[in-house]
């Protein structure tokens, strides 16, 4: 082992970088979450639900667990953060079939059935609605699944461990928790069954009190109802509009390194780009000694400085990384004091440190680089042009503009120069000679860096001879005024006189896109000033027409991470489409209806309003990682939706008003809805609130799915009935007068 390894004398052995050390934290910190969201689940069911009941239900979620383990090896999911994380999304999901079936087990027992009886009513009296919620669960997150790019790459893991384990847990919760529920009594004894009966009083109180009447005054006032909820919904849409809540398509992830590339022109020598590179660390050390002192905390744990060359360390899958050797490169890394330990952000330092190198005299690029990953340039478009030299022209006009563009930073384009290069062109007099220009580069060459006139064979190697001019002649370029170039017939002219020669730099790459010269102008994003978002709104609004009237017939498109942004969300939004129409055809197909399943599809907006609610309570902007947590919400949220439509229908074919029906289904179903709306949004609040660097990347979807399953969860008790009321008045039910009729015949019987 590398512990035990002793070097040689004089040879000291430290260690630089360990990668075990970051996994080993990410790991606790989703485990210890974990932990945490299930102690959180088990404490509500004890205080909600028999003691009984809530062990068993507990004992499910490890099941369902151990279920999806088995199911784990053939999917191809190995344990990492990603799928860590998806294990605590469904923590609080998987009891929610569970919940279900054992809270309607404990109401028929309650109606007087016992044992086994009571067991078959409680089960098969929820299949259907049971069933469909966990399909629809299970539909909303098939989109991650499907979804292509980086993003979709990182992520695949999350659909795969949910969609397992709800599997594994709607086959427990019918074919093994309601065996446990038939025999025996009630648990709960002494203390804990005070609590409960306290608890249970409580939530009778809010359901009798408030519950009840309050859905009966929303169905009567139902679309004044729907209008609030209409208006919800657009006031949370606004605040991403009007920028309250912000939308970065991946927010940077902080990180415990930070680094900063220099990139010099080609063929500078070493010493320049040596002297670059210790300006960096010079600006490093200035930043780690203010803050020194006005804190007196230790930034940095070490400080590697190369010359000479650059790594590059690959992030997401086909990424790669290497080490590039060149004189013209150079990199400075620092390793930050772990985060727990530091209290200064890395994009703060980075920030400092930036402006503490300043510009450096002569650099091609200055990149610095603070977050964990970085997928792109926030801002790159590419421009092409017929004429180069307008192309040239454009491109820096662009990035003059950009650089009045608040928070727009490190902006560069893709013309890279190469080496300086001499050009020779033929004089009226070398064409009269008879010379053509091949005749002078090939001399030249022979002169400068010689002609191969023999191969001497040495044993195994190989030695080859060249002749050429001695090196104090090569080293100067005022020999070329001395150079005589050897005409067709034999005689020798100078060779200023049948050539003009000319310095100048060509460039090291170029681009060409469908046949045409292309430039790629790019720059990023300090997400403390602006967003890329805003940056590229303003370059679409403002650069890009100006540019196209002072430079006609350019022509440039958006490129980079902006476009496969575009690309993904566009995915994403298709396949919400279909996640939509997927989750209407199960609903529709349970209930036999075309238009009832509107009253459940309500929970989906709402429930996208709560996520946006979420990240303004909490602070985290919108992103692409959120998103998907809205997509996934989609399925989730539609859950006590259908089983509290699929009750009203059963108080209608009973015979109940539709105002008398909805204020009773909600009611019944106000204790499973508290149930699994909390037990859900607890699941995942542990992770919410976590401030560790290494939970920010998967935050937004925990923030996604808890609030819009919290804020829905309760909202669509008041307004999915409402709307069950006026789709009864769109069949034609005079709903007010039956009703009122229905009131009148109760009160004079009553009275009699």
């Amino acid at each position: 082992m590398l512990a035990d390894y002793v070097p040689p004398a004089g040879i000291e052995l430290v260690e630089f970088r360990d990668e075990t050390t970051l996994l080993r934290e990410r790991v606790n910190l989703l485990l210890r979450n974990g932990l945490f969201g299930f102690a959180l689940v088990f404490t509500f069911l004890v205080l909600m639900l028999d003691l009984k009941l809530a062990v068993w239900v507990s004992v499910g979620i490890a099941t369902a667990f151990m279920g999806g383990f088995l199911l784990f090896g053939s999917l191809g999911v190995t344990i990492t953060m990603v799928s860590l994380f998806g294990l605590i999304i469904v923590l609080g999901l998987v009891v929610d079939d569970a919940i279900v079936i054992g809270e309607n087990i404990d109401a028929e027992r309650q109606h007087g059935w016992g044992g086994e009886i009571a067991a078959n009513r409680g089960a098969h009296g929820v299949m259907a609605p049971v069933v469909v919620g966990v399909m629809t669960s299970i539909a909303a997150f098939v989109p991650l699944l499907v979804t292509g790019g980086t993003f979709g790459d990182v992520t695949r893991a999350i659909p795969l461990v949910v969609i397992s384990v709800l599997l594994m847990s709607m086959l427990e919760a019918f074919c093994i928790l309601p065996s446990h529920l038939s025999h025996g009594g009630p648990w709960s004894r002494g203390t804990i069954a005070k609590v409960q009966s306290r608890v249970a009083a409580g939530v009778a109180h809010i359901r009798d009190n408030l519950v009840e009447p309050g859905v009966a005054f929303a169905a009567r006032w139902r679309y004044a109802t729907l209008a609030l909820a209409l208006a919800f919904f657009i006031l949370c849409l606004s605040l991403v509009q009007n920028g309250q809540v912000r939308f970065i398509f991946f927010p940077q992830i902080e990180g415990n390194n930070i680094s900063a590339s220099v990139v010099m022109p080609e063929g500078t020598p070493f010493e320049r780009t040596d002297a670059a590179v210790r300006r960096i660390s010079a600006g490093a050390a200035e930043v780690a000694e203010s803050v020194r002192n006005e804190t007196g905390e230790e930034l940095f744990v070490s400080v590697t400085s190369t010359s000479g060359g650059n790594a590059a360390r690959g992030v997401g899958p086909g990424a790669e990384s290497g080490f590039s050797t060149a004189e013209n490169l150079g990199q400075v890394q620092i390793e930050l004091t772990p985060f727990g330990k530091r209290r200064m952000a890395a994009a703060e330092i980075e920030r400092r440190w930036r402006a503490a190198v300043g510009e450096i005299e002569g650099a091609e690029r200055v990149t610095f680089a603070s977050a964990v990953a970085r997928f792109g340039e926030d801002v790159e478009f590419e421009l092409a042009h017929e004429n180069e030299e307008q192309l040239i022209a454009a491109a820096d006009s662009m990035k003059e503009e950009l650089r009045r563009i608040e928070g727009v930073t490190e902006i560069k384009d893709s013309f890279d120069l190469g080496k300086r290069q001499l050009v020779f062109e033929l004089t009226p007099a070398g064409r009269a000679a008879g010379l053509r220009p091949a005749d002078v580069a090939v001399q030249v060459r022979q002169g400068f860096f010689g002609e191969e006139v023999q191969r001497i064979q040495r044993g195994r190697e190989e030695i080859r001879v060249y002749v050429r001019y001695p090196e104090a002649t090569r080293a100067s370029l005022e020999s070329l005024n001395d150079f005589r170039v050897r005409l067709p017939n034999g005689d020798r002219a100078p060779l200023l006189t049948v050539a003009r020669v000319e310095e100048s730099r060509a460039y090291s790459s170029i681009e060409r896109i469908d046949g045409r010269r292309v430039v790629t102008v790019s720059a990023n994003v300090d997400e403390a000033i602006s967003t890329p978002n805003i940056a590229n709104a303003t370059v679409l609004s403002s650069v890009m027409p100006e540019l196209e009237m002072s430079f006609p017939g350019l022509r440039w498109v958006q490129a980079g991470s902006t476009r496969e942004q575009n690309e993904d969300l566009a995915d994403i939004g298709s396949a919400f489409i279909i996640v939509l129409l997927i989750i209407y055809g199960m609903i529709a197909t349970q209930l036999r209806s075309y238009i009832q399943p509107l009253a459940i599809l309500v929970s989906i907006p709402l429930g996208v309003a709560g996520a946006i609610l979420g990240h303004l309570v909490l602070g985290f902007p919108l992103s692409f990682v959120s998103i998907f947590g809205i997509v996934a919400l989609a399925g989730v949220a539609v859950n006590a939706s259908v089983v509290l439509v699929d009750l009203y229908n059963r108080r209608r074919r009973e015979g109940l008003a539709p105002i008398e029906a909805a204020s009773a289904a909600a009611a019944r179903r106000f204790r499973p809805v508290v149930l699994t709306t909390l037990t859900t949004a607890m699941g995942l609040a542990p992770l919410l609130f976590e401030k560790s660097p290494q939970a920010q990347f998967l935050i937004p979807m925990g923030v996604s799915l808890g609030f819009g399953i919290l804020i829905s969860g309760f909202m669509v008790l008041f307004v999915t009935p409402s709307i069950a009321v006026i789709i009864e008045d769109l069949r034609g039910y005079r709903v007010d007068q039956e009703s009122f009729a229905e009131a009148v015949e109760s009160t004079a019987t009553t009275s009699a």
